[in-house]
């Protein structure tokens, strides 16, 4: 494949061309060097929270907005419940069509715990416009993607490559995998912990100093909201 894809676009860096056979690396790794990786990687793990939805409760109403939010059109979001992280409370809106086409489909307010326990409810018109199941979070832990790992611990990032030269990528895949085994099938997003970009093209420059909040997904749709200051950024990928 890849002296099909250098014949069509040209030679590739040598950086890129390490990266691609190291995605294409098919042999096996061995026990203990996965237990070695395993236990520079635990160094790196941060508890967080798998997101899915359940419709065993119904939501509240919303407190935070102070109008019913809605997208480009005017269109009314559906309220898809609160979630809390570092004494923070998250309240969720979205629209069913795709948050790509506007980024407007998808609104995520936040405001502290103190704050929400004494803010009064949002009245709704339509009682269709609180989504019929809840997003509900569950304890589980966190590590980066491979390609943001030399962003997050450089000196650890070298270890990994130290351990299987030829194939750094495949290895890390495995010793992720084993150390977060106990993840949910179906998966809503996250909360805290790190994102989990699905297509690697963020500059990670633009989000060094901000906190990462949740990851959405919805249909091939994926958001990741972090906190910068008092204000939220969001970035959006299909995939």
């Amino acid at each position: 494949m890849l002296k099909f894809l250098n014949k069509i676009l040209g030679r590739s860096s040598t950086s890129y061309e390490n990266l691609m056979n190291s995605k294409a690396e098919t042999n096996s790794i061995d026990a203990i060097t996965i237990t070695k990786a395993k236990q520079l990687l635990k160094e790196l793990k941060i508890p967080a929270f798998e997101l899915t939805y359940s419709d065993t409760h119904k939501s509240s109403l919303p407190r935070i907005p102070t109008s019913w939010p809605v997208n480009k059109k005017g269109e009314p979001l559906a309220y898809h419940g609160a979630l809390c992280i570092n004494e923070m409370i998250l309240e969720v809106f979205m629209h069913e069509k795709s948050f790509m086409k506007d980024p407007l489909n998808l609104r995520v307010f936040h405001t502290s715990s103190t704050a929400y326990q004494t803010a009064l409810e949002l009245q709704v018109e339509k009682t269709s416009l609180v989504y019929k199941e809840t997003l509900e979070q569950r304890s589980c832990e966190s590590l980066p993607i491979w390609e943001e790992l030399i962003h997050r611990d450089k000196s650890l990032h070298q270890q990994i490559v130290q351990l299987t030269p030829s194939n750094p990528w495949t290895l890390f895949k495995t010793a992720k995998k084993e150390l977060l085994k106990d993840q949910s099938a179906s998966i809503a997003g996250y909360l805290g912990g790190y994102p989990q970009w699905q297509i690697n093209d963020m500059d990670y420059r633009k989000i060094e100093k901000a906190m990462f909040l949740v990851q959405l997904t919805k249909e091939g749709d994926h958001a990741y909201l972090f906190l910068d200051g008092d204000e939220i950024m969001t970035y959006y990928q299909r995939y």
